[in-house]
């Protein structure tokens, strides 16, 4: 979850059901903006997200692999935070953040 703030913030989904990686935007309800097929990653692994949000502009990468690259004018700031679904089974290491 990026760009937290006044009850907005984007999320990039890894969803391995449905083999694929989404962006979507939070405002109350959800919207998506991009979408990119992906092959299901393999249970019991560790799998890198990255996600870099600047200006405007979203992108995110799965196992090193530009996948989503989206323009967006909705929020460009806010705080960030972790976010998982009831239908998955998920744990976070090596965590990086940095700030511009």
């Amino acid at each position: 979850m990026v760009r937290f703030g006044g009850g907005r913030y984007y999320v990039v989904r890894a969803n391995a059901l449905e083999d694929n990686l989404r962006l979507y935007h939070y405002d109350r309800r959800r919207r998506q903006l991009a979408t990119a097929d992906v092959k299901a990653p393999a249970l019991g692994q560790w799998h890198t997200l990255r996600i870099l949000p600047v200006g405007d502009h979203l992108q995110s990468w799965l196992a090193g692999r530009l996948l989503l690259d989206h323009h967006d004018t909705r929020s460009r700031a806010g705080q960030v935070g972790l976010w998982t679904k009831a239908d998955s089974i998920t744990a976070f290491d090596d965590l990086s953040i940095r700030g511009s």
